[in-house]
């Protein structure tokens, strides 16, 4: 009465715990550790500003009216047309204005990625403590402009890719670029988050 039950260890190798554990080696019975993939604008960086100034700009360059941060910001996450589209129409512009527009945005973004941009607490401490690990970035972005935030904010070293729009596949939210960087990573899609 009173005592806890003696419990007897199964047959088969011993799981390496405590010290004895290095650091980056997986023992024959744990899970794999999983890979991670990021979105980039709202969950590693606030971008807003950016890409509002940036949308404005194209607005101004073709002659057309601003439009306020939270409606632009309001039109991200279906890629660039989108956002574009959806802004010209918002001041009143006319669709085939949309290119120019969109031409004058990404001369400006290029120019100017980070003026504004600012990634959230804590993201760095956690890409450091990660380091070594499967980790990617997969946006809606151009890579080309996620590459340079990611380079600006030092996070390129523990990200093994960095995938845009232009991946060559379709935007998100369709699976295929995440399906795409697991077997870019070499892992099955069930051992991602």
């Amino acid at each position: 009465k009173g005592r806890l039950p003696q419990f007897q260890r199964k047959s088969g190798p011993r799981p390496v715990t405590g010290a004895a554990r290095r650091p980056g080696v997986e023992s024959p019975t744990m899970a794999p550790r999983p890979f991670v993939i990021f979105d980039l604008d709202g969950t590693l960086c606030d971008s807003r500003g950016d890409i509002a100034a940036a949308a404005n700009a194209g607005l101004v360059a073709c002659g057309l009216p601003t439009a306020p941060e939270d409606v632009i910001t309001g039109f991200v996450g279906d890629g660039l047309g989108r956002l574009v589209d959806r802004t010209v129409r918002h001041v009143g512009g006319e669709l085939d204005q949309a290119p120019a527009v969109a031409e004058h945005l990404l001369a400006h973004y290029r120019a100017h990625p980070v003026a504004h941009t600012r990634p959230y607490p804590g993201v760095d401490a956690f890409l450091a403590r990660w380091a070594g690990r499967d980790l990617a970035v997969a946006s809606n972005k151009r890579t080309e402009l996620c590459q340079a935030i990611a380079d600006h904010f030092g996070w390129s070293p523990h990200l093994r890719h960095v995938l845009g729009s232009d991946w060559g596949g379709p935007k998100k939210p369709a699976p295929d670029v995440l399906l795409h960087l697991a077997d870019q990573l070499g892992r099955p899609p069930h051992e991602g988050v």
